[in-house]
């Protein structure tokens, strides 16, 4: 998959229609997974990654790092404010968007390498995105709901069982 297409899956995904908007949102996540992940896990997933993406990946990485201990809460936490969210809503629809087209571009076997490394709130949420060993690769349709804006105002909506302050997602 190119650049453009990832940049493009994540856009569909997420409803966002402004590229500053999902570049910067796809950074975001990308470094709060990156760092998620042991330093060998995290340059095996890069490798598979578009040059461009790669550089995206990259950005802010230390030598040395050691994996930042990140519950979902806290992840959401770090893409809100990297991408400059309104909301935690937003960075979860962003972060479901963004895994979503990860996991199309990656191998089947580094899929579930990643996923072998989250802790058990944020593997959920891994599953919950579309890709491999999930129910539909194609984009979410209009009977699913549309994710907020990225940067929008809104109220986040009535919580679910499964996560405060968030609407249920379930594929």
């Amino acid at each position: 998959m190119s650049t453009a297409t990832f940049y493009r899956r994540v856009s569909d995904e997420t409803g966002e229609t402004n590229r500053e908007a999902v570049k910067r949102g796809t950074g975001a996540v990308f470094h709060a997974l990156r760092d998620r992940l042991t330093r060998e896990e995290a340059d095996q997933a890069v490798a598979q990654l578009p040059r461009d993406l790669k550089r995206v990946w990259k950005e802010g990485d230390a030598p040395g790092r050691k994996p930042v201990k990140l519950n979902r809460k806290e992840f959401y936490n770090r893409v809100k404010g990297e991408a400059r969210l309104a909301s935690v809503r937003e960075a979860r629809f962003l972060t479901i968007g963004v895994f979503t087209a990860l996991k199309a571009q990656l191998s089947p076997g580094e899929v579930d390498d990643i996923w072998a490394q989250l802790p058990r709130d944020l593997k959920e949420i891994w599953e919950a995105a579309r890709g491999f060993g999930t129910t539909s690769p194609q984009p979410r349709t209009a009977t699913e709901g549309s994710p907020p804006t990225l940067g929008s105002r809104r109220d986040p909506p009535a919580s679910s069982a499964h996560e405060p302050g968030c609407r249920d997602r379930t594929r």
